[in-house]
């Protein structure tokens, strides 16, 4: 006869669903980090892809992989953001109008870019949002506002103030 103390031990060593999937995630996760390597064939930025994984029984094929593209700085929105951030902040007191043109060239031209992007997170997307309704021309509540604010990392009150 096995005793209590046997029988929850033997127990305790079955692998939980939950603690499974994770399992099996973080592995999946370690093994496309290289796999994305190698798919870039020597480039100088990997490429980027995710996998979608389904219940087994969901679908006839479970699972699928997604070309979400290069993390090159030129195609992400939180790079793009920054510089915008920064030629935002920007002073243009002194400057010449061929400087101010440029200023104003890049400022927009960054604007167009960041809306062109996918979003890969909420945090994009809340950048995204932010940078093209810079204009203050939305209806929608500046509670609301403010949230998305915060997603994207803009300081609120700093920006308010300005």
């Amino acid at each position: 006869m096995q005793s209590t103390k046997t029988a929850c031990s033997a127990a305790g060593s079955v692998e939980l669903p939950v603690a499974k999937v994770n399992r099996l995630a973080f592995e999946l996760s370690q093994a496309m980090t290289e796999w994305c390597v190698d798919l870039a064939d020597g480039g100088a930025h990997p490429d980027l892809w995710k996998a979608h994984v389904f219940p087994s029984n969901f679908t006839k094929w479970p699972v699928s992989f997604e070309h979400v593209g290069s993390p090159d700085p030129e195609d992400r929105i939180d790079v793009l953001f920054h510089q915008w951030r920064n030629l935002k902040a920007r002073s243009l007191d002194g400057l010449g109008d061929e400087e101010v043109e440029r200023h104003c060239r890049r400022y927009s031209g960054l604007q167009k870019q960041i809306g062109d992007l996918k979003p890969l997170s909420v945090a994009d997307l809340a950048m995204q949002y932010y940078a093209l309704t810079d204009d203050q021309t939305n209806d929608l509540p500046d509670e609301f506002e403010q949230r998305i604010y915060r997603m994207a990392g803009v300081d609120v009150i700093s920006e308010t103030a300005s």
